[in-house]
């Protein structure tokens, strides 16, 4: 007399899945939230090596006085070895007697990919 589902299992068929439904939604949203948080994907590594400008030029983009470097060197202004970005001790040329080996180890160093006894570890065998 009224009692039950009236002779139908559709509609608790049919609540489980909506409730199902909702619980894989906010399983998504979470991880979306985690995602965001930590800032989604990671950066690309460094690249090392020639980049898009000139053949065998060490770094990323054009040569000096090319599209996307700035003015070229010797313009008033403009420090020789400076481009746009560049501050003191930061020029494209490297130090007297420095190797591309000793710059990269200087980078790694400055970034805190590696620690002091270790830099000066690798240092001790680039130069002995």
């Amino acid at each position: 007399m009224g009692y039950g589902y009236g002779g139908s299992l559709a509609w608790g068929l049919l609540g489980f899945l909506l409730a199902l439904l909702i619980i894989v939604a906010i399983v998504v949203l979470v991880l979306l939230a985690v995602r965001l948080v930590r800032g989604g994907s990671r950066p690309a590594p460094p690249q090392y090596g020639p980049g898009p400008g000139q053949p065998g030029q060490m770094g990323m983009g054009a040569a000096p006085g090319q599209p996307g470097m700035g003015p070229a060197p010797g313009q008033p202004g403009v420090a020789p070895g400076m481009g746009p970005g560049m501050g003191p001790g930061m020029g494209a040329g490297m130090g007297p007697g420095m190797t591309p080996a000793r710059q990269i180890l200087d980078e790694r160093f400055a970034r805190g990919e590696i620690g002091a006894d270790e830099y000066n570890e690798m240092r001790r065998h680039l130069e002995g």
